[in-house]
This record gives C-alpha cells, sequence and structure tokens, in this order.
C-alpha cells in the first residue's frame, strides 16, 4: 500500500471547497484491502478479499458543519458540494471549528511485507493450523468458529487549515470461539483471539490464545452451584476490561466531564484508585504494535497518562472538547472515513505488578476467578452487576468450576479496594495490555 492516491483525494477535495468558496473543509480518505477466511463446523466457509476507497468530507460554514462520505475518488467534488449544502441548513454551535496544524512524529511503522503478502491460500492454512492445535489439546472441545483476517491500509487527512498528513497501516488477526463438551454437559461459551502488524509475531500470538481458549473451555466443565459471600475476585484480562476498563474510560471523556455525567469531574490530582493502579494511553506504540502517528482530525497522538499510582492525573480531549474546555486536543478525535471524529479513547495500557497471576490466585484465599463478565456497569454511578460466565472458585488448593454465578457492587469501590495486580498482562486484540486485578469488597451470590 502506498499514500500517493489518498493523498490526491484529499488535495482535490481542499480544493474543491475554496473554489466553491466554503469557509473551511476537511478531507479524510481511506484505501483498504481486506482478506478474510473463516471455519465453522470444522469446515471452511468463506473466503473473500475486498479493497475500498472511503473518502469523509467536512464543510465548515458559520458555526455549522456539513458531512458527506463517498467511496470514489471521482466523486469528491460532489461531496463537497453536498457537505457544504448539509453545513447551511445545520444548527450551529459556537465551538465548531477545523484545528490547526501541529508537529507530528515521524510514523513508527512496523511494516512487514510478508503480511501484504499473506494471500487466501496461507490464511486458510493458518486458520486450519489453529483448529488442529485446538483438537489436540482435548476431544472434548468443540470450535463453533475461527476466523483470521488480514488488511492493509493506506490513511490520509488534509483541510482548510494547513493539516496534510499520511500513513499506512497492517494487521493480521484471528478469533475462535466455542465451548468445550463431556457426554451431555455443555460448558460456558468461550473466545479468544489476537491481533498485530507483524506476521511471526502475531503466529505465535495465536497459538497462544488458542491454549487460552483451551484453558477457559475446559475450566468450566464440571462445574457445581457456588457459594455466597462478599469478597475477593481475581479478574482476568478480559473481565478487567469489561467490568473496570470500559467504564472507568467513560468517565475520562470530555464530554461526560462537560455533561456533568462523571464522577471524576473535579478529581484530577485526587485518589481515585488503589496505588498499585497506573493506566496511560500509551500514543503510537502499544506492547511493539505501530499506531497511527494523528488521529481522525490529524492531530498528533501522544502517550497521556490517566491514572499514576491511583492519582487522577488526565483526561482526554478531541478538537470540539478542548475548545469548550479551554485546553488542547490530547489526539483522542476518533474514527473512519464514513463518519466525522468523535470522540473516543484510544490504547489503553495498565500497568503490571510484581507477582504473577498464578501467585496471585495462590494467595487469594476464598476467591472467584472472573474470566468472562455478562451485565451492566454504569458509568455515572459506578453500581455494576451481572453474570459471572465460566467462573471458578479457588482457596481450599483447586480450582472449583462453579455455575453462573452473580457479581455486584460498585466500580469506583472496587478501583479503590485492589490489592494487586499480575506482572504478567494479556494483549486484547492490540486496542489494551491489561493485567489480571485482584480485589476486595465484591458480592459474590450463588445461583
Amino acid at each position: 500500500m502506498n499514500t500517493d492516491l489518498v493523498r490526491e483525494v484529499c488535495a482535490t477535495g481542499v480544493a474543491a471547497a475554496r473554489a466553491v468558496g466554503a469557509e473551511g473543509v476537511e478531507v479524510f480518505a481511506v484505501a483498504r484491502r481486506t482478506r478474510e477466511v473463516a471455519f465453522e463446523k470444522n469446515d471452511l466457509n468463506l473466503a473473500r478479499a475486498d479493497e475500498e476507497l472511503t473518502v469523509g468530507v467536512r464543510v465548515l460554514s458559520g458555526q455549522s458543519f456539513g458531512f458527506v462520505t463517498v467511496n470514489a475518488p471521482g466523486r469528491v467534488e460532489e461531496a463537497v458540494r453536498q457537505a457544504l449544502a448539509v453545513a447551511k441548513i445545520a444548527p450551529p454551535d459556537a465551538h465548531h471549528h477545523l484545528p490547526e496544524p501541529v508537529a507530528l512524529a515521524r510514523p513508527r511503522y512496523d511494516w512487514d511485507p510478508g503480511l501484504s503478502e499473506f494471500g487466501l491460500g496461507p490464511m486458510a492454512e493458518l486458520a486450519s493450523h489453529l483448529a488442529d492445535r485446538i483438537k489436540a489439546r482435548d476431544a472434548r472441545l468443540s470450535i463453533d468458529g475461527i476466523r483470521v483476517s488480514a488488511e492493509e491500509a493506506a490513511v490520509a487527512i488534509a483541510s482548510s487549515t494547513g493539516i496534510e498528513a499520511s500513513h499506512v497501516t497492517s494487521d493480521l488477526s484471528g478469533f475462535v470461539m466455542g465451548m468445550a463438551i463431556d457426554g451431555s454437559e455443555v460448558g460456558s461459551f468461550n473466545y479468544d483471539g489476537a491481533s498485530g502488524n507483524r506476521l511471526a509475531t502475531v503466529r505465535a500470538e495465536l497459538l497462544s490464545a488458542m491454549d487460552r481458549f483451551a484453558e477457559k473451555a475446559l475450566w468450566a466443565l464440571g462445574a457445581r452451584k457456588g457459594e455466597t459471600f462478599k469478597g475477593r475476585v481475581l479478574l482476568t484480562p478480559d473481565a478487567v476490561g469489561e467490568i473496570l476498563l470500559e467504564p472507568l474510560l467513560g468517565a475520562l471523556g470530555a464530554d461526560n466531564l462537560r455533561k456533568g455525567r462523571s464522577p471524576l469531574q473535579g478529581r484530577l490530582g485526587a485518589r481515585v484508585a488503589a496505588s498499585c493502579v497506573s493506566l496511560r494511553d500509551p500514543g503510537r506504540l502499544l506492547d511493539g504494535m505501530a499506531i497511527a502517528p494523528f488521529d481522525r482530525e490529524g492531530q498528533a497522538i501522544e502517550p497521556l497518562s490517566l491514572v499514576r499510582d491511583g492519582i487522577l492525573e488526565g483526561f482526554f480531549y478531541d478538537a470540539y472538547e478542548a475548545r469548550r474546555a479551554g485546553c488542547g486536543s490530547t489526539g483522542h478525535g476518533r474514527g473512519g472515513a464514513k463518519g466525522p471524529p468523535v470522540l473516543m479513547p484510544g490504547l489503553i495500557e495498565m500497568a503490571g505488578g510484581d507477582e504473577a497471576a498464578a501467585a496471585l490466585e495462590a494467595r487469594a484465599g476464598r476467591a472467584l476467578v472472573v474470566p468472562r463478565f455478562a451485565g451492566r456497569v454504569e458509568m455515572a454511578t459506578g453500581e455494576f452487576s451481572g453474570v459471572v460466565k465460566g467462573g471458578f472458585l479457588v482457596g481450599s488448593g483447586d480450582r472449583v468450576p462453579v455455575e453462573e454465578t452473580m457479581i455486584s457492587g460498585n466500580l469506583y469501590d472496587v478501583l479503590q479496594a485492589i490489592e494487586a495486580v499480575s506482572s504478567d498482562r494479556q494483549n486484547i486484540f492490540g486496542s489494551a495490555l491489561l493485567p489480571w486485578v485482584l480485589a476486595d469488597g465484591v458480592q459474590v451470590t450463588a445461583g
């Protein structure tokens, strides 16, 4: 992939906007090539390859924006005219603007030519190999589906304020879902996967993901009724993301701060978690995987500390929220060419601790291990409740799988009651790097 086409498309859009007298314009273009294979019920049932060009045009008229997306280079001028027409009838907002250009770091590409040449045939072989690895582990493992996909993209942005930037990305990912079945007993549904932009590295990560899937699925066999108590839970990285991370990131967003929805409003510099908790957006590099140097608005993506040693240090902003708050964008205007920029968290890294997850489990005493959580967490109040999938009790010297068990509590109380985080962390599909978390004070209710 190269950026010549998308850069030219963006330049054409900016020139077209000037020609029709638009006050401002931003053109964001993505040329993407994808390949995917899927196995279901042990047979290859999908193999596809697609290429697409998507162009998003955002035009400013007075204090109003209009947005149009098209999928052909020859329609960019038309998109500019349509977006201008939309802007002229859209409701105004004094904070609407197009950001100015900023200095961008040199892109840290981790480009792997082998990934670009990794076609449908090798991808099908890889998917089959992953399935064989699971089957060889234990005959009781049943695979509902395995998918392997590869993507390359060239991305560019240009605006009337002088922003001009581009980069290329590549990615290979895989995903498995299924369960363990032993006679008439069907274990809890499970899934796992991995993503990366180095062919050799992601192969190894996918094999580890298949092993994790097998382990979690087998854990769920032989489940019995659990116990009711208030005490410790040991959250796996997946559960950390589901229970702690997702609502916390919502509370750290500038839009929720402004609207009075975040309980973290006004708490900058205050303790919001145990001292073993540190959370940051690593910017352009997560666990060896290179990320874009700029966001959907052409603003720099840099590391951002959110929580350090339990102390709240930062929030994230896009250009709109930054102007309203009187500060600078943190590079969190995100999204693709099919829509205008939206405020979204970026990559997330939670610092690890001093002990391995196995050591945390060994010293947890009576605790419920939570591999997966299905429920709700209210960002504004922190209240959560839901069902633990594939959980098991520890503390008696053995892992005892339990039937679906309810847990409930308050997110913000749990953050303060975290006793330890593991030294080993899991890369969650290239978007988060998370440890296991041991926390106290959670209500566990047997079904």
